[in-house]
């Protein structure tokens, strides 16, 4: 039995929307993981917004390049590693 294709607009679109509907979860979900975790409420702000963030890139990444944003991704990891070495 085959998946859904990824150049399924319908498919693309329910996945978008559902990542747009998890990030705000996610935001509050590493806000207060981080605050149990005991670290200052800066940080926990900061770690909630990477997460909210790096869901809404991700949603219109695969938004707009579909089956092909998962080379995207690896380029762009690449890029952030050279970039963290400096």
């Amino acid at each position: 039995m085959n998946g859904p294709s990824l150049e399924d607009p319908e498919y693309r679109r329910r996945v978008v929307r559902i990542t747009l509907m998890v990030s705000p979860l996610g935001f509050v979900l590493a806000y207060v993981l981080t605050l149990v975790q005991g670290a200052s409420h800066a940080f926990s702000l900061a770690m909630g917004l990477v997460l909210f963030v790096g869901c809404l890139c991700a949603a219109a990444l695969f938004h707009l390049r579909g089956s092909k944003s998962g080379n995207d991704v690896v380029i762009i990891r690449i890029i952030l590693a050279l970039l963290g070495r400096r």
